[in-house]
């Protein structure tokens, strides 16, 4: 955050409210990926998304 914050000349708290806000609203989101053979286990995880936003 303290880069971000930096960066835009907003307060680490302020660029924190903002991207849960912008999370929130399924404007900003993350996608992930791994390699099982860096991880060297298999997983499986169910997700669930729902997006509300006033």
């Amino acid at each position: 955050m303290a880069e971000l914050a930096s960066a835009t000349g907003w307060s680490p708290s302020a660029v924190r409210r903002r991207m849960a806000e912008l999370r929130g609203c399924g404007v900003l989101y993350f996608d992930v990926e791994y390699w099982p053979r860096t991880t060297r286990r298999r997983s499986r995880a169910p997700l669930r998304l729902r997006r509300t936003c006033s």
